[in-house]
């Protein structure tokens, strides 16, 4: 039996073989291609075998010394050694008891009851400059043709390093970014019949010049630069109301997501040092007397507070799951940049919806600067994300209509959503979603029944039910299998 220290070990010699995999940066097709590729396998694969029938402590001193003796290898072989080793580690592990497999549960305990919060699996990154993740199953596709399931992912071909082959882990390269891995049960989904994934944006407010802004210089990347500082110049109780029945509709309206735009966030939506936020604990609570079932997942309004643009991701009940910064500011056309801190160390949150979805949150221009920024190497190469959700505070919407399918090449859906207060143009989109395996765009504004006024408005909220499982098809769009509406005080169109 592997016990905790046991199951961090074999995690850490994992960690040791993939750093081996990278020192060399092969694709796949160039391991199996080289010469005496398939002896190494035979080899390996045998060795592995026989070494894992042994007792835990003895199977991991020898795996140990495994890894002293490919370092040794010719060049050629080194890589593929360590390739094959890497590959059988991730197929003998498993998040369960299963026979002839290491559970993972005693570092990574997902329970059925709560979310769970795990870092880097192995705790040797720094040497090794490996981060390993969970990897989880996420949601299925149908073979049109065949009938048969197959599993959603990322573009097979677009990921990086050896991360495609790898089905219960995943991992980086440790460059002082850590990797925050909240695990949802898939039971915390309203839908238990596993139909629907829904996801319910709230724009908040119509209301303008809600943002102060103040000409200061920072120091950015180690250089003076010229930056505006952000503050909101309305209160808590400004929004409370709207905020509460925003949530509280788009629970009852079956939503196990719920997210807000940038910015319109104050220290009452704000779970830094906090292990709750209070104003949705009590509206848990008034639900629970309805018999509501709560959302899984809430995605709070931004809050920009002493340099730093965060939002707070927290369960049905308002218990904080996790915090995620905006580390890239945005740039206005006076040349100034948002006045962000700059964090030495970065921490991405991705939350993990067993046979789901994997979810990031990027924080409105943070999504549109993939090509300097590299999101789609971390998130979709490397982690293979699934969903992705963009809340923002933006008076121009066109560069997200441009971008809103900037990810569909990698298999990953993209939720947007923005204030109606922000935009300057009339004709707002107000936000929008690309469902990538469907081939469909579509923007809220098209459906808006407000005319982007919140006057008589109690709550407004725009709900996109994105399905579980889909039929995989090349060219036809499957309009049955998805639905967006705008509930306006409660009433659907």
């Amino acid at each position: 039996m592997f016990y905790e220290d046991d199951v961090r070990l074999l995690v850490n010699i994992f960690a040791e073989f993939l750093s081996i995999v990278e020192s060399d940066n092969l694709t796949e097709e160039q391991y199996t291609i080289t010469p005496d590729f398939e002896v190494i396998d035979e080899k390996y694969g045998s060795l592995l075998d026989s070494l894992f029938m042994l007792e835990p402590n003895d199977f991991l001193y020898r795996l140990s010394g495994l890894v002293t003796e490919i370092k040794k290898l010719p060049i050629y072989e080194r890589p593929c050694a360590a390739y094959v080793c890497s590959l059988w580690l991730d197929q003998h592990l498993s998040y369960q008891s299963e026979e002839d497999k290491v559970s993972l549960y005693p570092i990574c305990p997902i329970n059925q009851a709560k979310p769970v919060v795990v870092y880097s699996l192995n705790s040797n990154c720094e040497e090794t400059g490996i981060w390993i993740n969970p990897k989880l199953k996420i949601h299925q596709t149908v073979d049109e043709i065949t009938g048969e399931p197959r599993s959603s992912m990322v573009n097979r071909s677009a990921f990086m390093g050896i991360n495609s082959d790898l089905h219960n882990v995943s991992y980086t390269k440790w460059d002082g970014k850590r990797i925050k891995n909240v695990i949802v049960p898939e039971s915390a989904l309203k839908d238990k019949e596993g139909r629907f994934l829904k996801i319910a944006f709230a724009p908040m407010t119509s209301e303008r010049n809600l943002i102060d802004k103040e000409n200061v210089e920072i120091v950015y990347k180690g250089r003076p630069a010229s930056a505006v500082n952000l503050k909101l110049n309305k209160d808590f109780s400004f929004f409370s109301k709207r905020l509460v029945a925003d949530w509280t509709w788009a629970a009852r309206k079956g939503a196990d997501i719920i997210f807000m735009p940038e910015m319109l966030g104050t220290l009452e939506s704000c779970g830094r040092d906090k292990a709750q936020i209070d104003w949705v604990h009590e509206a848990a609570r008034l639900l629970d007397e309805e018999e509501v079932d709560l959302p899984a997942i809430t995605v709070l309004p931004s809050c920009w507070d002493d340099h730093s643009n965060s939002v707070t991701i927290v369960s049905g009940r308002g218990n904080v799951l996790g915090i995620q910064e905006k580390h890239v500011p945005y740039k206005n056309r006076d040349n100034r940049i948002e006045a962000l801190r700059e964090n030495v160390e970065k921490e991405i949150t991705i939350i993990h919806i067993p046979n789901v979805h994997r979810m990031a949150v990027l924080i409105c221009s943070e999504y549109l600067m993939d090509n300097t920024d590299n999101w789609s190497d971390l998130l979709c190469r490397s982690l293979g994300i699934t969903l992705i959700l963009v809340p923002s505070f933006s008076p121009g919407e066109q560069a997200f209509y441009k971008s809103l399918s900037r990810y569909r090449e990698y298999g990953v859906s993209v939720v947007w959503g923005n204030c109606c207060g922000a935009v300057r143009e009339d004709n707002m989109g107000i936000g929008g979603c690309c469902i990538a395996e469907l081939n469909i765009e579509e923007f809220f504004g098209d459906i808006c029944r407000c005319s982007h006024s919140c006057k008589n408005v109690d709550s407004c909220i725009f709900m996109q039910s994105i399905a579980r499982k889909l039929t995989l098809a090349k060219l036809l769009r499957h309009d049955d299998e998805h639905q967006l509406v705008h509930i306006l005080n409660g009433q659907e169109r």
